[in-house]
This record gives structure tokens, sequence and C-alpha cells, in this order.
């Protein structure tokens, strides 16, 4: 930052080394969230290698479903939050939809290993209540496209019955090509 003579005060000089300070740190705790982040993912790489280990050990009869569900629910779980990972790192952002997703299948998968009729109603009720709210947030990216299309086309729509209202001469008449151009570049 090349400072004149005339801006070389005392403040406008702390205050730019005080923001290159601030880049720099900021910088350097971005570096080390990543580092945490990459750390994460080999282990999580570690977890799901032995899980599907036990896995594979599991499935030499005599085979229990019972057993081997939860199992592979729970690897699921581990490549989704992988998944997560791997988006905030190309990304910096965590991926609302994908941690939804991951919420949804912890739920099921904590329903598929006690047993739906091992459950009290209260809790399945909750389940239920949960499950709606979370497919909720999964609906709003899609009623958010379908707002703004609906929004979008409204405006065209008003935009298009605006310029023909302007593009009609004093005696209600349409105007020639060159005069509609001419409102409409607004010379």
């Amino acid at each position: 930052m090349k400072i004149t003579h005339q801006q070389a005060t005392p403040t406008n000089i702390f205050e730019s080394i005080r923001s290159e300070v601030q880049t720099i740190v900021i910088n350097i705790l971005e570096l080390i969230q990543d580092f945490i982040v990459v750390l994460l993912c080999i282990g999580l790489f570690g977890v799901m290698f032995i899980k599907i280990k036990e896995l594979f050990a599991s499935l030499v009869p005599p085979l229990n479903f019972q057993a081997v569900t939860p199992d592979i629910l729970f690897v699921l779980i581990l490549v989704e939050i992988f998944r997560l990972l791997i988006i905030y790192l190309q990304e910096k952002e965590i991926s609302v939809a994908v941690a939804v997703e991951i919420a949804i299948v912890s739920i099921l998968r904590e329903v598929i290993l006690r047993g739906v009729l091992e459950i009290p109603n209260y809790q399945i009720w909750s389940i239920c209540g949960i499950l709606l709210v979370l497919g909720a947030i999964m609906m709003i990216p899609i009623i958010k496209m379908i707002l703004s299309r609906v929004i979008s086309s409204s405006y065209r729509k008003f935009l298009n019955n605006k310029n023909s209202i302007l593009l009609k001469s004093k005696n209600n008449l349409p105007i020639s090509r060159s005069q509609q151009n001419k409102v409409i570049l607004g010379e």
C-alpha cells in the first residue's frame, strides 16, 4: 500500500499495519483449521477401514442381518461426514443439505438399531417430528428456486407491460420501431 505525503498520518499508518496483521493472523488460523479438517479426514479413513474390515468379517455365515445393517448404515454415515469435510475444504462452507442428510440417516440408523417396536410412542412421535423438520429444511432450496422463478417471470411480465404502455403514442396508437428504441434507451 503506497501512502502519499499528505496521507502519512500516524492514524493511517497504524490502520494499514493493523489491517495487514489481521490478514496474516486470519490466514494462519485458516491454515490451522484446514490442517485440523485434514486430520479429521485421515482419522475418518481409519475408522471407515476398521468398520469395513469388521463388516466383511461379520458377513461370514451364519449371517445376522440385525447386526450387519447398523454397521452398513454407520459406514454410510462416515462416508457422508467425509463428504461434508471435503466440501468444507473446497468451498470453506458447511453444506447444510449434506449435514441434514447425515442427521436423517443417523436417526434412522438408531431406529433400526433399537427396533421400532421397542421404542416408546412418544419417542416415535418425536422422531417423526424431527424427520419432518429435517425434510422441510431439505426443501428450502427447492422452494427458494421455485419462488425466484415465479417472481422473476412476474417481474418480466410487469416490465413488458410497462414497456408496452410506454411504447404507445399519445393517440394510443403504436409508435415506430425507431421511436420505441429511443423510449427504451431514454433518448
